[in-house]
């Protein structure tokens, strides 16, 4: 049985059994991006936000680098959701399986370049904020809302100052509500 339909997120054919446009074998060409649904097996899902500060500066090549990875590595696992960032400190919402989004917690709280990672929200979670994306990248700065004489949402000025759930959770929603 299966339950929440995702877009399969690989730029080229990721030969996914599962995937029914890529291992389709009456397929005569690969698609050149995949993007085509995936049924996903009913599991418990799991919501974390996090914040944290870099541990090392990034410049914006090493930091999509790593987006790059962890977009595969949370493909594979069914994990989506976004990376904000700006000037060196983040706020990350993860979603998915329980026991995946856990494991990827704790390889999160162990990694050497975070630091004063503080978790706001760890719960089960009924649907994804974020079902699409298997992880997402926004610079704060870019974000809707936030300026000076803005109306439409009241953000915190800087990232930093996103210190509770409240706060996160309006933050990410400004973001899902932007894309």
């Amino acid at each position: 049985r299966t339950g929440v339909v995702l877009h399969c997120v690989q730029r080229a054919p990721c030969r996914d059994s599962r995937c029914h446009a890529c291992s389709s074998p009456r397929r005569r060409a690969p698609p050149r991006r995949c993007g085509y649904l995936m049924p996903m097996p009913s599991r418990p899902l799991q919501r974390v936000i996090y914040r944290s500060r870099a541990a090392v500066e990034f410049d914006m090549a090493a930091l999509l680098g790593m987006l790059a990875s962890a977009r595969t590595h949370n493909a594979e696992r069914r994990i989506t959701g976004v990376l904000v960032c700006e000037h060196g400190q983040f706020l990350q919402l993860l979603e998915g399986p329980t026991d995946e989004v856990e494991d990827l917690l704790q390889r999160i709280l162990r990694d050497r370049r975070h630091e004063a990672v503080e978790v706001l929200v760890d719960e089960p979670c009924e649907s994804r904020w974020f079902g699409d994306w298997s992880m997402d990248f926004a610079d704060y700065d870019r974000l809707p809302g936030r300026h000076p004489g803005s109306w439409t949402l009241a953000l915190p000025r800087h990232l930093e100052q996103v210190v509770d759930r409240c706060t996160a959770e309006t933050v990410l929603r400004a973001f899902a509500d932007a894309a």
